[in-house]
């Protein structure tokens, strides 16, 4: 992020707020992965003004799967169980 300088501040603002959360170092996957959620579920991941938060969305995600190793192999689980049938 030592770059964002460089850039306009319009643009240093998306860029924190897109990646902000991340470590300088971290590797990004190039594909985007697209969801379809229940509203209730949704609404707690919105903005105030109702537009995505994908900082919150990625933090969670990275929070459960990195330091809750045995919440995501359960859901893991579950999900495996639920494709099955």
């Amino acid at each position: 992020m030592s770059q964002l300088n460089t850039l306009p501040k319009k643009f240093q603002e998306v860029a924190r707020a897109k990646y902000g959360d991340l470590k300088k170092n971290e590797e990004m996957h190039p594909s985007v992965f697209g969801v379809r959620l229940p509203v209730d579920i949704a609404e707690k991941l919105l903005k105030e003004d109702g537009s995505k938060n994908t900082p919150l969305l990625r933090s969670i995600l990275i929070e459960v799967i990195r330091n809750q190793p045995e919440l995501f192999a359960a859901i893991q689980a579950k999900v495996a169980k639920l494709e099955t049938k």
